[in-house]
């Protein structure tokens, strides 16, 4: 889910909740730095899996369960580290996610 935020601050859109602020940052990323995509992934609680709380491209990356959570580089770089993950072409993504 997406709302429309274009040109609101974060401040307006703190009282509408998550998904308005996800808008704000992804608009200004997008404007500022670039991207095909953007999800959001987080710890479903004790389930062995992530949830997606925000996609830019819900058609492809719907809301909901997303991926199992295993020990790989990419989980270790997101939940150990507590790193983001960027990857701007297939070959970065591959580097994360082989096969």
């Amino acid at each position: 889910m997406t709302l429309n935020m274009q040109g609101a601050s974060l401040a307006e859109a703190l009282p509408q909740g998550p998904v308005a602020i996800f808008d704000i940052l992804a608009t200004r990323i997008r404007e500022n730095v670039g991207y095909l995509l953007m999800t959001v992934l987080v710890p479903a609680g004790d389930a062995p899996f992530l949830k997606r709380v925000f996609s830019t491209n819900q058609d492809q990356y719907p809301l909901g369960t997303a991926d199992p959570i295993e020990d790989s580089i990419w989980f270790r770089r997101l939940f150990t580290e507590g790193e983001p993950i960027v990857a701007n072409d297939a070959q970065a993504i591959e580097a994360w996610l082989p096969g």
